[in-house]
């Protein structure tokens, strides 16, 4: 908030206010819970996969059973149902299972159930993909869809790559005035890196 101040002072602004905003903390000005923050794109995975569940017990005609009277047959009948319409491979179903797991275990937190229904349900085998390197037919293919879609991330990737930054550290703790020479130089400096030196 000061730093925003400050730059409307330097433009120019008039009637900048000099103190700061004062926060209830309470509802929607409470401070984030930043141990138990997720993403967006996960709330909004909860939000759908719940949704799912709900219209599988709307189909059972179950929907107005109380939560814990839902029992482990249930999430079963749900994942191994979903598994065979939707073509689920092993490692969604292991996902949607999880998920499940965190919701009803929140639910157990708050004493609104006793037993955690997917308790029990094994994870299917699978093989992950997630962290599998671009080989140099699918690296050029990536990098395209980047540059189309994402070129400031194309930028930074490139930033990144071609000035060697070693950790978040290093890049977090760069300056404008770090960049010498015109811009041909970078200065990293000693707190920035793991050694006892400026480096370049």
């Amino acid at each position: 908030e000061r730093v925003l101040q400050r730059l409307l002072s330097e433009a120019g602004a008039e009637d900048v206010a000099s103190s700061l905003v004062s926060a209830d903390g309470r509802g929607v000005e409470a401070g984030a819970d930043w141990d138990n923050l997720r993403s967006p794109e996960t709330y909004t995975r909860y939000e759908q996969v719940c949704k799912s569940l709900n219209a599988h017990f709307v189909s059972l005609g179950i929907y107005k059973v109380p939560v814990k009277k839902i029992a482990r047959k249930h999430i079963e009948s749900y994942l191994s149902g979903m598994k065979e319409s939707k073509g689920w491979s092993n490692r969604q179903f292991n996902n949607v299972r999880n998920y499940l797991a965190t919701v009803y275990e929140y639910l157990k937190k708050k004493e609104l159930i006793e037993k955690n229904p997917v308790e029990g349900i094994e994870r299917l085998k699978s093989t992950s993909k997630k962290h599998r390197y671009f080989d140099k037919h699918l690296f050029p293919k990536a990098i395209e869809i980047i540059k189309v879609n994402q070129p400031y991330l194309w930028y930074a990737v490139q930033f990144v790559y071609y000035l060697g930054v070693r950790s978040s550290k290093e890049l977090r703790l760069l300056k404008v005035g770090d960049f010498i020479e015109g811009g041909e130089l970078c200065r990293f400096r000693a707190e920035a890196t793991k050694s006892d030196r400026d480096e370049f």
